[in-house]
């Protein structure tokens, strides 16, 4: 069971401890959409739920599964409260095959600042992680020793925060509107909405869009009489984000 003094690390790995028996409790709501998937008119539709549930060892988790044509995902976050009596989140790796992110109290606060002040905190924070379980991340500066700053792309805004790549933990340390954002930021946030979009698309579906994209080129091209500037450079970039290519360093 997560306890209040544990540092996010220790939180993620414990709460990885209910990954069975969470998998067990999602996975009625996955047939189910999987289901309705299948039998919706327009299978490019997202089918999305929330589930809350406090498991068997104590921790409090909030699950939002998500259903498209792709594949049927989960974003498992587990919340609790820290020495402080403050509410953080944590997305969970459950596989670990990717990385934490950790929703630190003061980046939680920031956002609720400007979302639904007067609602109860734990709605808060179930709306804000349902809204926002669909990310994109973009590294900005290399701290060295394996560590970046990193803008963190949401549906509601844009975080900024910290990646640890030895530690395979981000930790967001603040909320942003869009309309706070530098002209550099908001190039970023840019990229991670196109990121986002990538998310909800099979990969099929993404090289078509990415043999879309290929094609205005080519009639740019022919409506100018000369090539577009950073042609290559913009369809590699394209191409990671779709997940198409090998992901370049993190210090790019």
């Amino acid at each position: 069971m997560i306890v209040p003094g544990m540092t996010p690390a220790e939180a993620a790995n414990d709460a990885r401890k209910d990954m069975v028996p969470l998998y067990n409790k999602v996975k009625p709501v996955f047939k189910s959409q999987e289901r309705r998937h299948r039998t919706s008119r327009n299978r490019t539709d997202a089918f999305e739920s929330l589930l809350q549930w406090r498991s068997p060892r104590g921790n409090n988790w909030i699950a939002v599964i998500s259903t498209t044509k792709k594949e049927t995902t989960i974003a498992a976050h587990v919340w609790y409260r820290g020495n402080d009596d403050r509410l953080r989140a944590i997305r969970v790796d459950l596989l670990r095959t990717a990385v934490d992110v950790y929703y630190s109290a003061h980046m939680l606060e920031r956002y609720c600042e400007r979302f639904d002040p007067s609602r109860d905190p734990i709605q808060r924070l179930n709306d804000f992680l349902f809204a926002n379980h669909s990310v994109g991340m973009q590294y900005t500066k290399d701290l060295g020793e394996g560590k970046y700053e990193v803008l963190f792309g949401m549906l509601h805004g844009t975080c900024t925060g910290i990646a640890d790549t030895q530690a395979r933990l981000t930790t967001l340390t603040t909320f942003l509107d869009h309309g706070l954002l530098g002209a550099d930021q908001q190039a970023l946030s840019e990229l991670t909405d196109i990121q986002r979009y990538f998310n909800y698309l099979s990969k099929g579906q993404r090289a078509h869009v990415m043999r879309g994209i290929e094609a205005e080129l080519v009639k740019e091209e022919a409506r100018n009489g000369a090539p577009v500037k950073d042609k290559d450079k913009v369809l590699a970039v394209m191409m990671q984000l779709a997940g198409l290519s090998p992901a370049s360093s993190p210090a790019r």
